[in-house]
């Protein structure tokens, strides 16, 4: 399971709880299990109040210095456990070691209501609210809620409009750390997440992997109107939006054309006002939108990232390929007044208003 060695069998077989996540040591004051006797006397000591070690930064108190020691680092902030695959650094021996789960797929926990698995309690503990539609985490400032701590702290940051982390090469200011780091990227071009199945780099370890799954074809997300099924939830809901609703909230002051999603209304009035914020960095061009940008932008690398994975050509932006991907397909979209078929639905749209207009 992993390459530890002990010295004797008894040691040994302790440890492998820790992989099976099995805990035969029950505390008979409150319903917790733990996988080895000293974690219990640990335990039992919280039940007993015997807690001498005090936080001088906060009310907290600890039955062993050595859980002060490391509790204290969440104030001061040290991170002495360096991650060997990626640059990510912890302030204890045992956040590592749940993040190196990450990394080599172990996920211990798993979900008793459906097939998934997670390599932290906590990550299942806020899945299972998925189930059960429970969103315990509210707001104090508006009335959203969060299935965790995390998504509401994350959230909150919103509401405080502290963005005290400043970017040293651009403008632009973040409300986390973790966020400017991941912001820095852009700007060094240092890539840590590499795809072990090809030779592509991320610049995030989720968009790793959201790509994974365009080598082992997961789409988890299906659409329960028509079992259509995506990778990413949010190509769930815009195909929701798009295919199965006709509803266009955000309309246009000045010609009242309407749209599906806010950020595409605020795209379009500057087609009004001329307004073009993002600027090229090489040739000084500039666009009235970041994704217009970005498309500008590989023709002057000559990257071309996205990959059809049915004949190998690849294209410099995804929705390049995902038109492409359509000739591979039947022409499922046919007209109603003729006999003629198209492959994307833009066309059959086009080939109406052109034809029988």
């Amino acid at each position: 399971m992993c390459p530890k060695k002990f010295v004797s069998s008894c040691k040994l077989k302790r440890h492998v709880f820790t992989h099976t996540g099995e805990k035969p040591f029950r505390c008979t004051e409150c319903p917790k299990k733990y996988s080895t006797s000293s974690m219990l006397m640990r335990h039992l000591k919280m039940h007993n109040k015997e807690m001498p070690f005090r936080c001088t930064f906060c009310t907290k108190a600890f039955s062993r210095e050595v859980s002060l020691q490391h509790h204290l680092r969440t104030h001061t902030g040290e991170k002495y456990f360096e991650c060997p695959t990626c640059p990510k650094k912890f302030s204890t021996s045992s956040e590592i070691k749940v993040h190196m789960w990450t990394h080599i797929g172990y996920k211990p926990f798993e979900c008793t209501e459906c097939p998934k698995s997670f390599s932290t309690s906590s990550h299942l503990k806020s899945h299972l609210y998925t189930h059960t539609g429970d969103l315990p985490f509210k707001c104090t400032e508006c009335p959203k809620k969060f299935s965790s701590s995390s998504g509401l702290k994350t959230h909150l940051s919103t509401h405080s409009g502290k963005n005290s982390f400043h970017c040293t090469v651009c403008p632009k200011n973040f409300s986390t750390f973790s966020r400017l780091k991941t912001h820095f990227y852009t700007h060094t071009g240092v890539r840590p997440y590499d795809c072990t199945l090809c030779p592509k780099a991320f610049f995030r370890a989720e968009i790793l992997k959201l790509h994974l799954r365009s080598h082992t074809g997961e789409k988890p997300f299906s659409c329960s109107l028509c079992q259509k099924k995506f990778a990413v939830e949010s190509s769930l809901k815009q195909h929701l939006l798009r295919i199965h609703t006709e509803e266009k909230p955000f309309e246009c002051t000045l010609c009242h054309k309407k749209f599906t999603f806010e950020n595409k209304l605020q795209q379009h009035l500057r087609t009004h006002t001329g307004e073009k914020p993002f600027e090229c960095s090489l040739c000084l061009k500039m666009f009235s939108s970041s994704s217009h940008l970005k498309r500008h932008f590989s023709m002057h690398t000559g990257e071309m990232p996205f990959e059809c994975r049915l004949c190998s050509k690849a294209f410099p932006h995804f929705s390049s390929l995902e038109q492409h991907l359509w000739t591979h397909t039947e022409k499922s979209f046919a007209c109603t007044l003729c006999p003629k078929k198209f492959s994307r639905v833009d066309r059959l749209r086009k080939h109406r208003v052109c034809s029988h207009a």
